[in-house]
């Protein structure tokens, strides 16, 4: 379960990481995506944190599981 969800933080960032670098240069969706998600867009950083500690926990959790 974990894994699933380190994969869907690592493509829901790069979405956000696309699409704030995107925003107002005539990209129908990345303007969409940060005028849905402004907070993400102007703090992807919360984004990356979130996935880095998913991804290490699951790496943990995997190497501990016997």
């Amino acid at each position: 379960m974990l894994t699933v969800l380190a994969v869907a933080l690592t493509i829901l960032t790069g979405v956000i990481y696309w699409a704030a670098s995107h925003v107002h240069q005539g990209d129908y969706w990345a303007d969409r995506i940060c005028a849905n998600a402004q907070g993400l867009c102007d703090a992807q950083w919360v984004l990356l944190v979130a996935t880095g500690a998913v991804i290490l926990l699951a790496l943990v959790r995997q190497l501990f599981k016997a």
